[in-house]
């Protein structure tokens, strides 16, 4: 099993969806607490250090810039408006390329999605992609597989959702991806979410 943390990398910028950051970071900072081990040492950054604006009404403070970071071993783009805004200027675009280029595992939410495919980190990979992205994705990386699927989908090493209501089970999978499955049930039994109950949340239906 891997003992040392894994560098993590969440790239943040105003106009983000609140859900898009909180589900995966609490997913990835719960995980290895009943070993009083810390599997993830993440990042926030952003365009620029300082305060990141939400879409929900709620600021975050970012230690470092995109250009502050090294290479992560794991990237987290969330979603919202304000990664559509990222993945039309053309810098972001660069330094999310760089941050994610040697990335094992690179997930995005949404409209992270986008930002991604226009950083050139798509390719030919199946992706989750929601109809109002359909167009773009298309456009951006013509040989993408899109799925408009409720769950998660993964085509090594892209982790991605069409919308912030899989944002935690893309935590859940980030931990399993990467310290196995026994690490993902401690976690669901930390959060109180049963094997049935994660089910039922990927597909979409109520308990």
């Amino acid at each position: 099993m891997q003992t040392r943390a894994f560098r993590t990398a969440i790239l943040g910028f105003d106009e983000l969806d609140l859900l898009d950051l909180t589900a995966p970071l609490a997913a990835l900072t719960q995980a290895g607490r009943r070993w009083n081990f810390r599997p993830f040492r993440i990042q926030l950054a952003a365009p620029r250090a300082g305060k990141i604006t939400t879409r929900n009404q709620l600021a975050f403070d970012a230690e470092l810039a995109w250009s502050e970071l090294d290479p992560a071993e794991i990237v987290v783009v969330p979603g919202g408006y304000g990664a559509r805004r990222v993945a039309e200027t053309p810098e972001l675009v660069r330094e999310l390329a760089r941050i994610a280029a040697s990335a094992r595992l690179v997930a995005g939410i949404g409209w992270g999605v986008y930002a991604l495919a226009r950083a050139g980190l798509v390719g030919s990979r199946r992706v989750a992609a929601g109809p109002d992205l359909d167009a773009l994705l298309r456009a951006a990386c013509p040989e993408a597989r899109l799925e408009n699927s409720a769950a998660p989908v993964f085509d090594a090493p892209l982790l991605t959702a069409r919308a912030g209501g899989s944002a935690l089970e893309v935590g859940l999978q980030l931990v399993e991806k990467s310290f196995g499955a026994k690490l993902r049930g401690m976690l669901e039994a930390d959060l109180g979410l049963s094997r049935t109950e994660r089910i039922d949340i990927v597909g979409g239906k109520l308990p």
